[in-house]
């Protein structure tokens, strides 16, 4: 089993379930997105933030994937 803290001692599990809340409300507002895409109703600006939400939900999904191969 892989430590419970990373080297700051930080909980990684705390860190991830925190990032967990903020990636579901993402997922909802792509949803929603997605919607208004086929509606044709999205903003330049709305479109602006889910890119870089979801470039911010990559570099998480990475970094886990990193995290959980060093186990």
């Amino acid at each position: 089993l892989m430590k419970n803290e990373n080297s700051l001692g930080l909980n990684v599990f705390d860190i991830l379930e925190n990032k967990l809340e903020v990636y579901k409300s993402l997922i909802s507002q792509l949803k929603n997105a997605g919607e208004k895409i086929n509606n044709n109703t999205i903003s330049e600006a709305e479109l602006e933030e889910l890119r870089n939400s979801y470039n911010e939900f990559t570099n998480f999904k990475n970094g886990l994937m990193n995290f959980l191969g060093q186990s």
